[in-house]
């Protein structure tokens, strides 16, 4: 089967379309972004983001959605992109939900931390992140701060940290 560009529906909480386009064997999903096309058949496809998911051809599990807005999530405190980062969050994207497909399994609050962005950090702080996360190297957030090469970070953590224990 020759893939075209068409719609999928994908099934949530509520039910939307995404439009997609074709660019060789990558599927560009308007809202969700690129997925590589392993296999499709007339009823299926398989296809790659981070990991393999599976697609029946008029709905999409929830699971991926939910993995995709992640990975959005965490790409926008990468690129250090507030306005999406706040975007994300205020649609329900968990910050402190690990993400089981990188190798060190940090929440997007780790990553914040991590990636010493303090805007990102002050937003994030806002939205009740789990100060005592670890992720799977055995970082803690305050280990991730005291590793920050932004003056502020560190410090934000702690007054965080003592807060929460009030």
């Amino acid at each position: 089967m020759l893939l075209k560009n068409g719609t999928y529906t994908i099934k949530q909480a509520y039910t939307s379309t995404d439009p997609y386009t074709i660019e060789g064997m990558t599927v560009k999903l308007k809202n969700l972004g690129n997925l590589q096309v392993l296999a499709i058949s007339d009823t299926e496809m398989t296809a790659k983001i981070y990991s393999h998911y599976h697609f029946s051809k008029n709905n999409c599990l929830p699971i991926v959605d939910k993995a995709n807005q992640l990975t959005l999530l965490i790409n926008a405190i990468m690129f250090k992109d507030i306005k999406k980062v706040q975007s994300l969050v205020e649609k329900g994207v968990d910050i402190n939900q690990a993400d089981t497909r990188s190798t060190n399994k940090s929440s997007p609050f780790m990553v914040a931390v991590s990636r010493s962005n303090l805007t990102i950090v002050e937003y994030l702080l806002k939205h009740n992140p789990d100060l005592n996360a670890v992720n799977a190297n055995g970082k803690s957030i305050l280990q991730l701060a005291e590793l920050s090469k932004v003056e502020g970070v560190n410090a934000l953590i702690k007054e965080a940290m003592s807060k929460s224990r009030l």
